[in-house]
């Protein structure tokens, strides 16, 4: 089954945040095959981050594959910019 890759509704606004919080941030959104919508470098981390519009929303078939394979560094899911937020903050107060 093909799933059409779509930008969730939030994902400017969040990626917006991100870089004003100090963030470098790159658009994986286009890559598909269960890769996380965002590259984002923040306080000496690498995050890959999934950006949903919404606690409700769904991960596709191949993103359950990617989470639950990952042995990398962070992988994280934000619901909304606050989340987001809140993530980068965690990260600066435990370092």
């Amino acid at each position: 089954m093909s799933y059409i890759k779509k930008v969730d509704l939030i994902q400017k606004d969040v990626v917006n945040k991100l870089r004003s919080m100090g963030a470098t941030v790159v658009d994986l959104s286009a890559v598909g095959k269960g890769m996380t919508d965002l590259l984002v470098g923040f306080d000496g981390q690498t995050i890959l981050l999934e950006v949903k519009s919404g606690a409700d929303k769904k991960f596709t078939p191949q993103q359950i594959k990617f989470f639950a394979t990952w042995t990398g560094g962070m992988l994280a899911r934000v619901n909304s910019v606050q989340e987001a937020e809140d993530l980068l903050q965690s990260i600066k107060q435990n370092p």
